[in-house]
C-alpha cells in the first residue's frame, strides 16, 4: 500500500500511472475536513498528504470528539475509554469513523483508485469508487 501512497507519489515515475490500489486514505476525498487538510499540506509542505498525515489527522479528531463528551476531563481515564469505545464522527479527512463497544475496531471508508496525471509532471489519484463504512475486525484491544 505504502508504494502508491500520495506521500511518496511525487518520488515515483510514470511506471506508477494507471496503477489500481485502494485504502482508506485518499487526497482527494471529497469532505470538508479534507479539504482542510489538504489545503494545509499544499499550503505548509507544498505536497498532498499521505495515509500517514491522515491517519494523525484523523487521531486527533478522534480524541477531540471523545474529550468533548467528557467535558475535557482527560483525568478520569474510564470515562476517557468509555467515549473512546462508543465513538462515532461524523466526517473525519477520511470519512466517518466509529468504534464498536466491545474493541477499538473502527468503520471506515476504503476507497479504489487509479494513478493518473492532473497536470503536466504531478501525478494524482484519481477515486474510482464511492466511500463506504467497511467494519474493520480486528481482535479486541485492551488500554
Amino acid at each position: 500500500m505504502t508504494a502508491i501512497d500520495e506521500s511518496l507519489l511525487r518520488q515515483m515515475g510514470d511506471e506508477s500511472i494507471g496503477a489500481l490500489s485502494t485504502c482508506w486514505y485518499s487526497a482527494q476525498l471529497d469532505n470538508a475536513s479534507n479539504k482542510k487538510l489538504v489545503a494545509g499540506m499544499q499550503r505548509d509542505y507544498k505536497v498532498d498528504p499521505g495515509f500517514y498525515a491522515a491517519a494523525t489527522y484523523t487521531n486527533a479528531a478522534v480524541l477531540e470528539a471523545a474529550l468533548k463528551q467528557i467535558d475535557g476531563k482527560i483525568e478520569d481515564k474510564d470515562a476517557l475509554i468509555k467515549a473512546l469505545r462508543g465513538i462515532k464522527v461524523e466526517e473525519t479527512c477520511r470519512g466517518p469513523v466509529s468504534s464498536t463497544n466491545t474493541a477499538m475496531s473502527s468503520a471506515m471508508c476504503i476507497s479504489a483508485r487509479s494513478r493518473g496525471r492532473q497536470r503536466a509532471g504531478e501525478q494524482r489519484d484519481q477515486d474510482l469508487s464511492e466511500c463506504k463504512p467497511v467494519l474493520d475486525l480486528r481482535p479486541p484491544t485492551r488500554f
